[in-house]
Order: structure tokens, then sequence, then C-alpha cells
């Protein structure tokens, strides 16, 4: 389990709680109640150095939601930071267009998740 933040669409109106992540699934728990709050098929399509499968290693991460259909995830291990691209639609094709959006917000999460 570890501790999470998310935003609809940004981090305005951020939770914190538990997530597991498991049949490809990210499921969201609440701390008070731990039960599942809801919960995202994930194809993943960007590759990191770290299996995100292997959560319980890393403290921190956030997430951002890009044209509804992609998933951001920030993780923090260490010293270091990655950030996942996720679908979550189950398909992996990006159109240049929106890649370009989504590196944007990678650079925008990446920045404000240093500066906290």
């Amino acid at each position: 389990t570890v501790k999470y933040e998310y935003g609809y669409p940004n981090f305005e109106d951020s939770k914190e709680g538990i997530i597991e992540i498991k049949d490809n699934k990210i499921i969201f728990k609440e701390f008070a109640e731990d039960e599942v709050f809801f919960s995202i098929p994930l194809v993943q399509i960007t590759n990191v150095t770290t299996d995100y499968k292997f959560m319980d290693t890393l403290t921190y991460w956030g997430i951002r939601l890009v044209d509804r259909n992609y998933l951001f995830i920030t993780f923090r291990q260490e010293a270091k930071e990655y950030t996942v691209l996720f679908s979550t639609h189950g398909d992996s094709f990006v159109n240049e267009k929106l890649k370009q959006e989504i590196l944007g917000v990678k650079d925008k999460l990446l920045l404000s998740s240093k500066n906290e």
C-alpha cells in the first residue's frame, strides 16, 4: 500500500489514501474506510526503470489525467522521480499532438512535485 494524492483534473481538490495495483488496474481506497473508491484499468505506455507494480518501494506519487484517456503517475523513490504514462482505455497509441501536450504536462508535474 502506498499513500497517494490525486486530483481530477488537477490537484486543487486532492485527496489522500492508499492504492493497490493488480491485474493492470489501479484501485484507490480512502484511508478512513478502506473501501474501494474507484479503479481504473491501465495500459503502460512509457517505460521507466522502476517497475510500477512494486508500489511498496515508492513513497510518493501524483496523478494527472490528460484528455480523459491518459494518466500520468509521478513516482518519487529516494532522490529520483519517475513519470509513467498510462492509457485508461486499453490503447497504447498516442498521436504526435497528444504526445506534445502530454510532454508539457509531464514537465509541469515534475516541476510541481519537486517544489513541494
